[in-house]
């Protein structure tokens, strides 16, 4: 593992790593542009890359209290979406 990683930083006045707040707002505001951005009808490789994006997002997010409720609601939206024969859409 990288020891830079883990060790806080000064970043334009904020330690890292981001308390849990910081981390919620930043998140958020990266899964709302990207969603933005998300085409209304996606292929089906970037359904299944935005899948894959969004576990793998949920499984490594820093606080695990947000990672599980993040994981519980992409599995759930995920399996509706599949179960209903639609391409995957991020819902933020």
């Amino acid at each position: 593992m990288n020891d830079v990683l883990d060790k806080p930083v000064a970043v334009e006045g904020h330690e890292c790593p981001a308390d849990r707040e910081e981390l919620g707002r930043s998140s958020w505001t990266f899964l709302h542009t990207m969603a933005a951005y998300y085409p209304e009808q996606p292929s089906k490789k970037q359904s299944e890359e935005m899948t894959r994006f969004m576990t793998l997002f949920s499984h490594f997010y820093p606080c695990e209290d947000c990672a599980e409720h993040m994981h519980a609601r992409s599995v759930n939206m995920i399996q509706l979406e599949q179960s209903a024969g639609l391409l995957f859409v991020l819902e933020v």
